[in-house]
């Protein structure tokens, strides 16, 4: 394979272990290695599973082997009692004879029968007298001991004593020196009466032997008998039977396994012998037992052995098969990850079957990558729906430009042209987009971007910056030359657009910044977009950004952080300005203006700050604080004589707040003050534009008893319709109609006209902004209700308001005062 593929033949060892470091790096395994493990890991478990089943095996033969013993010990043990029950039988027989009396009188030539019945092969039948003198006896050639060889014995002296017979187990046989199991009866007949006793001797020296051969045990069966009375070994048989037995003397352990001083491990059972205090044990060698289970481990190690053997040969066949082409292979997925493009790390389809097709479909998913690359790359630098590239591939080509070591122009020396960065803002977009729609909206986009574009200078370029604005990034041009491509953009869209059942006009405001010494792109980008706030605050098509635009947005942005400070600071006041009754000159009423008492600034003018903090969503919070003053002070007015009525100015924002109804009905509970005493002054821009939102607030508020007002009206488009439905009280009529009072009759004219309609609607009239008593004389000619103006007093503050309350009281008018 060539390029960047899977390595040839002369690489490929090279290649493979560079492939299985890569792998161990990357904390996963090669296919090798999971072989090669997999193989441990089954040799393991035969091993243990060998164990296992040898230890299953030598642990059942010995259970079989341990029941086989406890058998043959409880026979055995059954054959003693046996042989001593047929023992009692003849000795009782021999005593109840009555001829055998005849044998005390004479007592030479007399022989008993054989002594039949019994296991143990060495067995005497004898009459013993009272002095130990044997004179009859059933072993072969007669009578032959000494005389009195059994006086004094004890089991004579018992048989002599009582009428039953009499058992002695491990009683010394004179004759034989051993130890031997004694039945003895006396003579019952009259004759023989307490003269003599028929006695039975069983020697039990060979009792092992001649058990393990009833048994059919053979020479080498390790049997023993044990007097658990005493622990002497009364009798052995087999290889190294006296040291077994002796391992295994204890009451406790009737089975079990025992090792001899050689280490030989033999099992053992036993088995009691019925009256006699004896215990009769069998044992055999552990090696034998196990030698079968031996024997099978064996051949299952032979077995296995071979299997696992022919794993490991197919295992290292599959691996061969398997894993090298997959290392291969793995190879080129390496090199297709860290390839510069998906081109480079193509593999050439070739081997076997199953290798050509992951080779086919390996390079058709870089094929799809390369794809979603250029798409990726394409997004990451365009704008989605108009195809338009996006703000960061204007500020990568911005900077370029800035750049006057590489392709950027900077400035040129003597000919004033630079880079400027114009800024596009769309007019009363939202609007657009409420009529008609996203999709309207996004055809409506389309339409602009493709208009623009078609205005734009080679090398120009054009950029969505999100929402309804668009960047322009031109080259080569002076201030003016910014201006008149701004006056072509404009141009290009006035033509109406067709979206909807009628054609859209689009107007915009364009902000243009042009480049200076030390522009970067960021600041370039920054000082457009103010340029172009600037030109839609003023109402005008374009603007050139200056120095003072830039002062002007820090001055707006250290208002807003300064008043949010002054929120929590309490700096903020209250003015009053006195409502006059314009026919009786007293004071009826006060309207509330909120003054801004800045530490360091004084006194700041409503006009500054109010805006900001309607734009900032800070109006809330300002408006609540004035009217909880307001209220409040009002409420002490009142309680000091003067009922008069406040009148607090509310924005569109608290309309459309769900919480400004209960807010307002919360501060008169708090301060007490009658919700007729409280009006609320609404101007009639806010009431045009929020009509419809603002309907429920309007009428809850109305419901409470609070008095509701349209302040500055005249200046709204006023329609007649918002005075029949909304349920307002007064109105103020716009201190511009007032200023021009005197000297122009269609302002008087329009005031009358308002004056007229107002008493028609039941509507009490205030009139704005009265300076002069030519001014008060016309009102009060034309019966005005109340005035407000500098003529009668300047807003002051509570303080001042209150002296001017009782300055009130002893005067009948407030003919003019500049307090």
């Amino acid at each position: 394979m060539g390029g960047t593929g899977v390595p040839g033949t002369g690489s490929s060892r090279r290649y493979d272990r560079g492939v299985r470091s890569g792998a161990r790096a990357s904390g996963a395994w090669p296919v090798s290695t999971y072989v090669a493990v997999a193989l441990a890991l089954l040799l393991l478990f035969t091993a243990l599973g060998l164990g296992i089943a040898y230890q299953d095996n030598a642990q059942r033969a010995r259970e079989n082997a341990t029941a086989e013993l406890r058998n043959d010990a409880e026979v055995a043990a059954w054959t003693i009692t046996q042989s001593v029950v047929s023992a009692r039988a003849q000795v009782e027989a021999v005593a109840a004879n009555p001829g055998a009396a005849t044998v005390l009188d004479d007592p030479g030539g007399c022989l008993l029968p054989p002594v039949g019945a019994t296991v143990l092969t060495e067995a005497r039948l004898s009459v013993v007298t009272r002095a130990g003198d044997v004179v009859c006896t059933s072993r072969p050639g007669g009578v032959a001991d000494p005389g009195g060889l059994h006086a004094g014995s004890e089991w004579l002296t018992q048989a002599l004593g009582t009428t039953t017979t009499q058992v002695l187990w491990g009683a010394q046989d004179p004759v034989t020196g051993g130890s031997a199991i004694v039945v003895a009866r006396a003579f019952a007949h009259d004759a023989a009466d307490g003269r003599a006793a028929a006695v039975l001797f069983l020697d039990v020296g060979s009792a092992a032997e001649d058990l393990a051969s009833v048994l059919g045990l053979g020479p080498d069966a390790v049997v023993g008998i044990v007097d658990r009375g005493t622990g002497r070994v009364v009798s052995a048989s087999g290889p190294d039977a006296q040291a077994l037995v002796g391992a295994v003397v204890d009451p406790s352990r009737t089975t079990g396994e025992t090792s001899d001083p050689d280490g030989v491990g033999r099992l053992f059972a036993s088995a009691d012998v019925e009256t006699a205090g004896w215990r009769v044990y069998r044992g055999v060698e552990t090696a034998t037992v196990v030698a079968d289970a031996r024997q099978t481990l064996s051949t299952f190690v032979v077995l296995g052995s071979l299997a696992l053997l022919a794993i490991v040969v197919l295992g290292w066949l599959a691996q061969r098969r398997v894993a090298r082409p997959l290392r291969a292979l793995t190879g080129a997925v390496t090199g297709a990850r860290t390839a510069g493009s998906a081109a480079d790390a193509r593999v050439d389809v070739t081997g076997p079957a199953e290798l050509r097709q992951l080779a086919r479909e390996f390079n058709a998913l870089l094929d799809i990558r390369a794809g979603h690359e250029a798409r990726l790359a394409h997004q990451a630098t365009h704008d989605r729906l108009t195809g338009l590239p996006n703000k960061e591939l204007l500020r990568e080509r911005l900077a370029r430009a800035l750049d006057p070591a590489g392709d950027g122009v900077g400035t040129r020396a003597g000919t004033g042209s630079r880079v400027s960065v114009l800024c596009v803002g769309i007019n009363r977009f939202q609007t657009i987009s409420d009529s008609l729609g996203h999709d309207g909206a996004d055809r409506v986009l389309v339409e602009a971007s493709a208009r623009l574009s078609s205005v734009l200078r080679p090398g120009d370029l054009l950029v969505r910056e999100g929402g309804h604005d668009f960047m322009v990034l031109g080259r080569d041009l002076t201030v003016d030359g910014a201006v008149v491509l701004a006056q072509r953009l404009l141009a290009a869209l006035a033509d109406p657009v067709g979206v909807g059942s009628a054609g859209i006009v689009l107007t915009a405001a364009i902000g243009i910044a042009p480049q200076d010494h030390d522009s970067a792109p960021e600041r370039l980008l920054r000082e457009a977009d103010t340029a172009m706030g600037r030109a839609r605050e003023l109402g005008i098509d374009w603007a050139v950004f200056d120095a003072s635009m830039q002062r002007r947005a820090t001055r707006y942005l250290e208002t807003e952080q300064a008043l949010r400070r002054a929120l929590t600071c309490d700096e903020l006041v209250v003015h009053y300005q006195p409502l006059v009754d314009v026919a009786s000159g007293r004071i009826t009423g006060a309207e509330a203006l909120v003054r801004w008492m800045h530490p360091t600034r004084g006194l700041v003018a409503p006009l500054e700050f109010v805006p900001v903090a309607e734009e900032t969503g800070l109006i809330a919070a300002v408006g609540e604080a004035v009217l909880r003053g307001a209220c409040a002070q009002a409420a002490q007015w009142r309680t000091d004589g003067h009922p008069l009525r406040i009148s607090v100015n509310v924005s569109g924002a608290q309309l459309q707040d769900g919480t400004f109804v209960p807010l307002v009905a919360d501060v008169l509970r708090a301060t007490g003050l009658p919700a007729d005493r409280l009006c609320l002054e609404v101007t009639e821009s806010t009431l045009v534009r929020w009509a419809t939102n603002g309907r429920e607030s309007l009428d809850r508020l109305r419901a409470t008893g609070v008095l509701l007002s349209i302040d500055d009206f005249g200046t709204g488009y006023s329609s007649l319709s918002y005075l029949q439905d909304l349920p307002m009280t007064e109105l103020k009529i716009d201190r511009s109609f007032i200023a021009r009072l005197a000297r122009d009759a269609r302002d008087l004219h329009l005031v009358e006209a308002v004056l007229g309609m107002a008493r028609a609607l039941g509507l009490t009239v205030v009139a704005e902004g009265v300076e002069n008593a030519d001014q008060h004389a016309i009102l009060r000619g034309l019966g005005c209700d109340r005035a407000q103006g500098f003529h009668f007093a300047a807003p002051q503050t509570a303080a001042a308001f209150g002296r001017l309350l009782r300055d009130s009281d002893s005067r009948p008018d407030l003919e003019p005062t500049r307090a």
